[in-house]
């Protein structure tokens, strides 16, 4: 996935600006307002893992705000916290892949 911002950063110092000059125009004409979602998303703390599963899983976002019952931030829940999480819950389940010394020695015996 390429960003808007690394598609601007290239066009300009294709054209000879430098990174510093990119930079300050990045800087100057874009507000955190210009680049933040707001149609934000959020779980309660009481939700399950299965909610921020089927909202991360539609990739609109990489994280999602936890809040209690009186809206306050507690935590941000990321995909790859998620994914970590997952993992280490079935990680007995998972099939281990053999290494690459023993796949050579099995195939080097047929």
């Amino acid at each position: 996935m390429v960003s808007f911002t690394e598609i601007m950063t290239l066009n300009l110092i294709t054209h000879g600006a430098t990174k510093y000059t990119v930079d300050a125009i990045i800087d100057q004409q874009f507000s955190i307002k210009d680049v933040m979602s707001s149609d934000l998303i959020s779980l309660k703390d009481h939700d399950n893992i299965r909610s921020a599963v089927k909202i991360l899983a539609e990739g609109k976002f990489h994280f999602l705000p936890v809040i209690n019952d009186e809206d306050n931030l507690i935590s941000l829940n990321t995909s790859m916290g998620l994914f970590r999480y997952l993992r280490d819950q079935y990680q007995s389940q998972i099939p281990q892949v053999p290494n690459q010394t023993f796949i050579s020695k099995i195939i080097g015996n047929c």
